[in-house]
């Protein structure tokens, strides 16, 4: 239980810290995939005490993380323009927030080697938290902040943590 907790609040200061680095420029930008790609690398060096070797795996989930939200917002994008009109919104940021798990435990799974016991419900909770995300984000909050990359991060921090307490062998991981 203890990396549930750990990695929910990494998740938790990584939305916070995502939220003053929102900006215009393209390194601002692409904030929210390497804020959230540099904490949860942390959380896993931390965590999983990779040998000194295995570190090229923490610099390639960054990439993986900054791609993912750049492909989250491009779905989110696309699909507000090619949805009718009052399928857009909740499902526009269901489908962005799926993509961006979809990618996020993709490389998980490839770099760490971690069972992923059911992609398809950690995909689910995704874009569950993309549509919680937006309607707090619209509800509560103006422009100079967002409530969408705490809570989508802060969540799927939460899951990252629960692969890793239930992971069945620590040797899976550093081979």
């Amino acid at each position: 239980m203890k990396d549930v907790v750990f990695f929910g609040l990494v998740g938790l200061v990584s939305g916070i810290i995502t939220n003053f680095f929102i900006g215009e420029s393209f390194v601002a930008g692409t904030s929210p995939g390497w804020i959230f790609g540099m904490a949860i690398a942390l959380g896993l060096f931390l965590s999983l005490n990779l040998p000194i070797q295995k570190n090229w795996r923490l610099v390639l989930w960054v990439v993986f993380s900054t791609s993912s939200y750049l492909l989250a917002v491009l779905a989110t994008i696309i699909s507000e323009g090619s949805l009718p009109a009052s399928y857009r919104g909740p499902l526009s940021f269901f489908i962005g927030g799926s993509v961006g798990a979809l990618v996020l435990f993709i490389g998980l799974r490839l770099l760490f080697r971690f069972e992923i016991v059911s992609l398809f419900y950690a995909i689910l909770l995704g874009g569950i938290l993309g549509v919680i995300g937006k309607y707090f984000d619209s509800e509560f909050i103006g422009e100079e902040a967002s409530l969408m990359y705490l809570i989508w991060q802060t969540g799927i921090a939460l899951l990252i943590g629960f692969f890793i307490e239930d992971r069945q062998s620590p040797e899976k991981v550093n081979s």
